[in-house]
């Protein structure tokens, strides 16, 4: 049968979208579809009644992917749910993890990243030798972190790696072995401290327990995976796990696709699924929506040369169209290739009015290769962006390292960067003769002479990041965005902006990992220096150019893809292959012998084999046209070309178009009269008393390319609102609703640009504690069981927060009250008869083109078969009606859209009562004064649904006022931020 959510689809698709009753393993080659497709499936196993919402887990590895196919499914489905597992590997065990360790009162894990894991891992092996690394512990940390993640992918115990060290003779194995021994020995002592490679092998062990396995292989009728050729061993164990005989497991993946072997990802999982899973079918989308069939006969003479693992089929453009053959350039050196592909890209953008978005070069490695690149891009004027690699984590990780660096030693470099932020005249900052490596003392002497006042900005400056030295990292980082002029934000913020908030968000997140874990500011800063952090957020820049890894633009596609630095020993790379322990190839981990470990040639040919699969994931990027480079000398040594270009080229002659340089050049404009042409609209720019700051931002951007302002932060154009256009379709919860009523301003800080709320209190911690608690004992109630007291106690012991409290005594306070507010509903709720149905219920409803969110705190049935949605508060005084009206009415919207049969009661339960006062409290639960339940009708739903939307249109009209009151100023986390937070509270 046909529906909505197929008739758009090709045969091939359309056949993946409908196959029921055995196992699917679907090949989607590059731009074929496979999103589309696996998302379309999971709503037709919804639609035709296969399975409810909740019972289809589908596996994806990134959150930006979860996130698409979960807006998708919302989108197509229309309606809201229950229960909803779209979600990453390791989200989903971290799921499943808390919901067992709440039902048997442990506390939920706690994942240690970063600098923090670093930290742990140092505190673990403190004192014990490692007689192959001895003194390089830097080299046995970065070695042994790997080993750990590579070990735990491949499910090998400590005591496995410990053997195979020892049958292995093998020094540097023994230390790595006996450092995961001592690490794992204090992980599990921190029993909530999990990496991201426990969370899976955790999950594994519990999932030992028949009892727990049947649970959850009942819970899912329906599994989907994406990108199954990127799993490693434990996921795979864990997916087999859960579909038990496999007839309803779907994968979705790509063989040719397969490029990250050394994370431990193996497509032997993929090519194997019908040997592993018998009865497994297979359904081939060749049919790609992406390139013209140009690019697709180069993609396909590269990839036919690696071997056929599941019977590849070429793939074909759609609509047969054709286009331009992919472009091979020769140039002399690095310099000249950069060069040229500058100037092309200049006359993409300039003359043909490519937007800057459109445009990607693709590297194999940004470090090595991006510099001359961007050099030659930033003489016509051209903004870059960079992905992949080691990234700085863009220009909140600079001005954060700029301010940390500044606390205790500052530089001339590092103090006219942060004027240049706060808006001093860069020209008067050239003219003081900034030396990267001096003093800044030297450099505000030196302003002084000419323009007191820059000295006296400057001066003030120092004295404001000097006196952060004593406050915590999280304030310091958050500071830093204040000093660099991007907080508080204006009325109206760019792009720009809000990806900096975004990674800002990102980096107080991590400093409080580093701070939590004992770690200092010097350990931030070396984080930040050595560029951990990769890159934050990981959205793309729409008005620079792309500088990315091909391992970064898997996924993406680009109207004009430039794949550079096509030499031999660049891509692909030369890699020097040890006779031993190779964490690229997950497969040496299970090789007890030296013997067993696959010769010279062999691993060279899966290493080619890895890279070509990488060259074919670049050239199918393209959507207009491709453009190959390479120079016959990279740093001053002779280079040849790369094989991958030979190998298409000896597929076919035509599918290549060689070009010279000179060929290039023509119709181009040269890099001289574009500099002159940038070079006048400067110095018109800078006659004006207000510099234009696109003209700056060129003039900081040329200045930084010559070495003149090391590390000058660019101006950022204003012009360009964000967030809402007018049109997008909203996420909105009722916090998030209540919170714009309260203050729109506040709603704009804390759900648009999304800055952390740091103002959690004593009380809050005391009202989660008994969100807790009350969870676990509607869970026991769903399970037919009902705890004794002294279980909730233990509950209560196991969950109680380490820290938060501003004194002993307040601790002692909020002890007390939550044992008494306990104690008295403990004894209520076990005299009811209800039916426990569903607990901390996750929901969506759909209003007008928008996506309520929120979460259920328990859906029951009453002795008299009535269904009602409870909503605990801990407090003892209800919200006010037209509050009660609108969280309870989108919860009833919400449950009614998805089980239209069912007309529930709107119940709010109180566990506090007025009576409560100081530390004396009520005898009993009085049901009477303590739960209010609430009767709807379609009339109060419509106007529960007009008021969400007025508010929508609200937000999506930018309408962001600040209410400067009192009362809400003084409670709110964004209130040194704010420019209209009152000063008297």
């Amino acid at each position: 049968m046909e529906t909505r959510t197929t008739s758009n689809f090709n045969e091939q698709q359309r056949q993946a979208i409908a196959q029921r009753g055995a196992p699917l393993r679907i090949i989607a080659g590059a731009g074929t579809g496979k999103t589309a497709t696996l998302t379309a499936r999971f709503v037709s196993i919804v639609e035709r009644g296969d399975a409810e919402i909740g019972e289809v887990l589908a596996l994806t590895f990134t959150h930006k992917a979860a996130g698409e196919m979960r807006e998708r499914i919302i989108e197509q489905l229309d309606r809201s749910y229950t229960e909803f597992w779209v979600q990453t590997f390791h989200s989903f065990c971290r799921r499943v993890l808390r919901t067992e360790h709440a039902l048997r009162g442990d506390p939920a894990p706690r994942i240690i990243t970063g600098s923090a894991r670093s930290i742990f891992f140092q505190s673990a092996v403190s004192g014990h030798d490692f007689p192959a690394y001895g003194n390089r512990l830097d080299d046995l940390e970065q070695h042994a972190l790997r080993f750990i993640d590579r070990a735990k992918d491949e499910l090998m115990k400590p005591q496995d790696a410990v053997a195979l060290a020892e049958t292995r003779n093998d020094p540097q194995l023994h230390d790595l072995a006996r450092a995961y021994d001592l690490y794992q020995r204090a992980l599990r002592e921190k029993s909530s401290y999990y990496d991201w490679g426990e969370l899976q092998t955790r999950l594994i062990d519990m999932l030992a327990d028949d009892e727990i396995l049947s649970r959850w292989k009942t819970r899912f009728r329906f599994i989907l995976v994406d990108e199954y050729q990127d799993i490693n061993r434990a996921q795979c164990e864990l997916i087999e796990l859960l579909a038990g005989d496999g007839r309803n497991l779907t994968v979705v993946g790509d063989v040719d696709q397969s490029i990250y072997a050394f994370r431990g990802a193996s497509h032997s999982f993929l090519s194997q699924l019908p040997l592993r899973i018998p009865e497994t079918e297979t359904i081939f989308l060749t049919s790609n929506f992406r390139s013209h069939q140009s690019i697709l006969d180069a993609g396909n003479a590269l990839i036919r040369l690696n071997p056929d693992e599941h019977d590849r089929r070429p793939l074909e453009a759609f609509d047969g169209r054709t286009g331009a053959t992919p472009t091979v350039l020769e140039a002399r050196d690095e310099q000249e290739e950069s060069d040229a592909i500058a100037r092309q890209i200049a006359r993409l953008h300039l003359i043909d009015g490519v937007p800057a978005g459109n445009i990607a070069v693709l590297l194999r490695s940004v470090q090595v290769a991006a510099t001359p690149i961007e050099q030659a891009l930033a003489s016509y004027g051209l903004r870059t962006t960079y992905s992949g690699d080691a990234g700085t984590g863009g220009e909140a990780a600079s001005d954060v390292l700029t301010v940390l660096r500044l606390i205790d030693e500052a530089t001339d470099a590092d103090i006219a960067r942060v004027l240049t932020s706060q808006g001093i005249d860069p020209v008067q900052l050239l003219s003081a003769e900034i030396e990267p490596g001096e003093a800044a003392a030297g450099l505000v002497e030196r302003l002084g002479t000419f323009d007191p006042e820059i000295a006296r900005i400057a001066n003030s400056t120092l004295a404001r990041i000097k006196a952060l030295e004593p406050v915590t990292l999280p304030e310091q980082v958050y500071q830093a965005a204040v000093i660099c002029g991007h907080l508080p934000p204006g009325e109206v913020i760019s792009r720009d902006d809000y990806r900096y908030i975004q990674s800002l968000r990102v980096l107080l997140e991590r400093s409080k990992e580093v701070a939590e874990a004992g770690g200092s500011r010097v350990d931030l800063i070396s984080e930040l220096t050595s560029g951990s952090l990769g890159n934050v957020p990981d959205d793309l820049d729409e008005s620079a150019i792309q500088i990315m890894t091909v391992h970064a633009a898997k996924g993406l596609e680009f109207q004009h893809v430039f794949v550079a630095n096509l030499a031999y020993g660049r891509f692909p790379l030369r890699r020097r292959l040890d006779r031993g322990l190779d964490l690229n190839q997950p497969e040496s981990l299970h090789a007890t012998s030296i013997d067993e470990i696959a010769d010279d040639a062999e691993r060279k040919r899966r290493f080619l084999e890895e890279e070509r699969r990488l060259g074919y994931v670049a050239l199918t990027r393209a959507i207009d046209h491709l453009y190959l480079s390479y120079a016959r000398s990279y740093a001053g040594s002779a280079s040849s070309h790369s094989v991958f270009v030979a190998d298409i080229g000896q597929s076919g002659a035509d599918l290549l178009d060689p070009v010279k340089l000179s060929t290039v050049e023509e119709g181009v404009w040269n890099a001289a009269e574009l500099a002159r042409q940038q070079l006048e609209q400067i110095e018109s720019a800078l006659e004006h008393p207000y510099l234009s700051g696109d003209a700056i931002g060129d003039l900081l951007l040329a200045q930084w390319t010559l070495g003149e302002l090391p590390g000058a932060s660019t101006w950022r154009s204003r012009t360009e609102p964000f967030p809402h256009d007018g049109s997008e379709s909203l996420r909105l919860s009722y916090s998030g609703l209540q919170t714009y009523e309260t203050c729109p301003r506040r709603y704009y800080y804390g759900n648009v640009l999304r800055l952390p709320d740091d103002s959690t209190s004593a009380y809050a911690l005391r009202g989660n504690i008994l969100h807790n608690a009350i969870q676990w004992i509607n869970l026991q109630r769903r399970d037919r069981q009902f705890p004794e007291w002294a279980d909730l106690l233990g509950h209560l012991d196991s969950i109680w927060p380490a820290g938060g409290f501003d004194s002993p005594a307040q601790e002692r306070q909020i002890r007390h009250h939550c044992e008494q507010l306990l104690r008295r509903y403990h004894a209520y709720e076990q005299q009811q008869e209800r039916e426990i149905l569903g607990v901390e219920l996750s929901l969506d409803a759909r209003l007008g083109g928008h996506t309520v969110t929120g979460r259920i705190d328990c859906v029951s049935r009453a002795p008299d078969g009535t269904v009602e949605i409870i909503d605990f508060k801990s407090g003892k005084n209800l919200p006010t009606r037209r509050q009660q009206k609108l969280q309870l009415g989108i919860y009833q919207l919400a449950f009614t859209q998805r089980n239209p049969d069912e007309f529930p009661r709107a119940v709010i339960c109180l566990l506090g009562n007025k009576e409560d006062t100081g530390g004396t409290f009520a005898d009993g639960f009085d049901a009477g004064k303590q739960i209010r339940s609430l009767d709807f009708n379609q009339e109060t739903l419509d106007e529960v649904t007009g008021e969400v939307l007025e508010v929508a249109g609200r937000i999506l009209r930018n309408e962001f006022p600040t209410v400067s009151n009192p009362n809400t100023c003084l409670g709110c986390a964004y209130r040194n931020v704010c420019e209209g937070a009152r000063e008297d509270v």
